[in-house]
């Protein structure tokens, strides 16, 4: 076994990761105050702490690791509202209204990261893409009609086919337009950029462990020390300060991807299989 292929054997490799480089910061060193806490350096806590920053509120962010290296890091970079049979799923669970929201805020999401990339003038790859579930079994089929029928009960646009440019037959596909795909840790070294001309306080190899409830202010523990704040927003893969037994309703999940070469030229659109096992709970970017 050649050095290249040790590495790749016993690695977990990110094309992101491996093509940009983010800035380090320092871990916190005994106490500081801030009027909002950011727990989490992922895409969340990254714009979330921007967005605060750029309306003047003093804000600071930590990560219990590295800047994006975790689900951020290793995403598959699409921006869509398109997440498997989910829309289907989320009428029968929780009603058409609530299923509405989801991708309202998903969609709000794609015109927020287009626009703020258009207007700073960004370089990340970013390109507008359909995105594509399809099915290769019956079954299969008939999920995807059933998810057809939840965009026509939402208002979602959405076009059924059984024609794709796929290497492989398909029963039937249905297609999202207007999705994006980008190059997340590009797009994200703007970002932190920008958080750090605005002075805002980042620190990594920070775990946050618990909050403590004081009079006035709010104290979030540390490995490394303590922070007060007014205010603590959560985003984390997996809530620290979990008083809802949210642990009760999580579970350990692993997905794999090999990226390779082709001989020919791509299809446009980003495409996923409406037989992956519990597509209908994939999150968004």
């Amino acid at each position: 076994m050649t050095e290249k292929q040790n590495r790749f054997s016993e690695e977990t490799l990110s094309i992101w990761r491996d093509t940009v480089h983010l800035p380090a910061f320092s871990p916190l060193k005994g106490a500081c105050a801030t009027d909002v806490l950011v727990v989490g350096a992922g895409i969340t806590g990254i714009t979330t702490a921007y967005m605060l920053a750029k309306r003047g509120v003093q804000v600071t962010l930590i990560d219990a690791s590295k800047l994006a290296s975790g689900t951020t890091g290793y995403t598959t970079a699409k921006i869509s509202a398109q997440h498997g049979l989910i829309y289907d799923h989320l009428i029968r669970s929780m009603g058409e209204e609530k299923a509405a929201l989801y991708y309202q805020a998903n969609k709000e999401g794609l015109h927020w990261i287009g626009n703020h990339i258009k207007e700073n003038d960004l370089h990340c790859d970013f390109n507008m893409q359909p995105s594509i579930l399809y099915a290769t079994s019956d079954k299969e089929a008939q999920d995807i009609e059933k998810e057809k029928k939840a965009y026509d009960q939402l208002g979602i646009l959405g076009t059924l086919t059984d024609s794709v440019p796929l290497p492989f037959a398909v029963k039937n596909a249905l297609i999202m337009p207007g999705q994006a795909q980008f190059h997340p840790l590009m797009y994200l070294h703007e970002l932190i950029a920008e958080l750090v001309k605005m002075n805002v306080p980042i620190y990594e190899e920070t775990l946050a462990e618990t909050i403590e409830e004081k009079e006035t202010e709010r104290q979030v523990k540390t490995k490394n020390g303590s922070i007060s704040c007014q205010h603590v927003l959560i985003c984390s893969h997996f809530p620290f300060y979990d008083y809802r037994f949210y642990f009760a309703r999580m579970f350990p999940e692993r997905s794999y991807l090999l990226a390779c070469e082709t001989d020919g030229a791509l299809p446009d659109g980003m495409y996923l299989s409406a037989g992956i096992r519990n597509a209908r709970f994939a999150g968004c970017i």
